[in-house]
């Protein structure tokens, strides 16, 4: 049996340890500890994306994965993962999928007196504000890390073979447990997707057939779905949303526009690529709630926060942002939270 035959099977067997969930924070935890122990490569770009200093030198490193933090002799906390250059503390990572980061917890690790010349990030799918932390501890992104492998992979560094095994499997999981959202689309691409719908809302009066976008609209789309998808992971956090919601959390984007009604000649100059939660009974004047891309008839985008009304047909909706910049997730995300809470009792 050949030596890279025997390091995919070690590299299996400890991506496999613990008993986890597929999706949970352990478990990605103990997958890029694995990844990063059995690749120089995944070392290599996770070194150098985490900013570690000397992010070339991999050799003699290791992860290891809730690492115990003692202080008078009793434990005091489980680091998610711990990166060493020959047995030396280099980076700190708290992983956070869906959880919470306690300012609190990470204080106390800036203190242990081994961890204090270490990198300290914290590894978050979605935006956190690290208040009363420090300057020590800096909040990174699995979306930003999975840009940077694929980056790393368009390079060709793959050699040997198992390097290229072990980071495109390290992707494919990103993808699946939805690590992929975009943090940023650009105001250019939204435009080129806002000009493409709209030519499909209103194809004889555009001449669809000579629209050429500049981008690819479908990933934009696709980036924008994205990034409504992790808004809605990031809404079962808050204890109003759930609890208006219960089991009708259900995420399904749609695109759609307005019909004439009743038979008037009425024109509704709008289509939107949005989602809504539907609650199973009215929460307050509240019947759902929803988020949407929506460009008007002059081929103009904004992004509303919008609710359905108690009594009426009404949509009450409100701008979050317009077409005059990027979109930045994190200051999306706070907004519609924001807005969403005050719709409700």
């Amino acid at each position: 049996m050949s030596g890279n035959t025997h390091k995919d099977e070690a590299f299996v067997t400890q991506m496999l340890t613990g008993d986890y969930r597929s999706f949970s924070e352990d478990r990605l935890t103990q997958f890029a500890a694995a990844s990063f122990n059995h690749s120089a490569g995944f070392r290599r770009c996770f070194l150098e994306y985490l900013g570690v200093r000397g992010y070339k030198k991999v050799t003699n490193m290791v992860a290891q994965t809730q690492w115990p933090v003692w202080r008078n002799n009793e434990e005091r906390g489980r680091l998610d993962l711990v990166l060493l250059r020959n047995g030396r503390v280099v980076a700190i990572i708290e992983n956070k999928v869906d959880s919470p980061l306690y300012a609190k917890q990470l204080r106390f690790y800036s203190s242990v007196t081994e961890l204090k010349s270490a990198r300290k990030v914290a590894l978050v799918r979605h935006y956190f504000e690290l208040n009363g932390v420090g300057r020590d501890w800096r909040v990174l992104h699995w979306r930003d890390l999975y840009m940077a492998l694929q980056r790393w992979l368009g390079k060709g560094k793959t050699n040997p073979a198992i390097d290229g095994f072990i980071i495109v499997n390290f992707i494919k999981y990103l993808e699946a447990a939805n690590m992929h959202t975009p943090t940023i689309i650009s105001k250019a691409d939204m435009n080129d997707l806002a000009r493409t719908l709209h030519g499909l809302r209103y194809a004889s009066e555009t001449k669809f057939k000579w629209i050429y976008p500049k981008s690819s609209v479908f990933e934009t789309a696709a980036d924008w779905t994205r990034m409504m998808e992790s808004i809605f992971d990031e809404s079962r956090l808050v204890p109003k949303l759930r609890k208006a919601a219960k089991k009708k959390y259900r995420f399904n984007s749609c695109i759609s526009h307005w019909s004439d009604g009743d038979g008037a000649m009425k024109t509704h100059p709008w289509i939107g690529l949005h989602w809504q939660i539907w609650f199973p009974k009215p929460h307050g004047k509240t019947k759902s709630l929803g988020l949407g891309l929506f460009i008007n008839d002059d081929g103009k985008w904004n992004i509303d926060a919008f609710r359905h009304v108690v009594g009426s047909d009404n949509i009450q909706s409100k701008k979050i942002m317009d077409g005059r910049g990027n979109i930045v997730l994190a200051k999306l995300s706070k907004t519609v939270l924001k807005t969403w809470q005050q719709w409700l009792p």
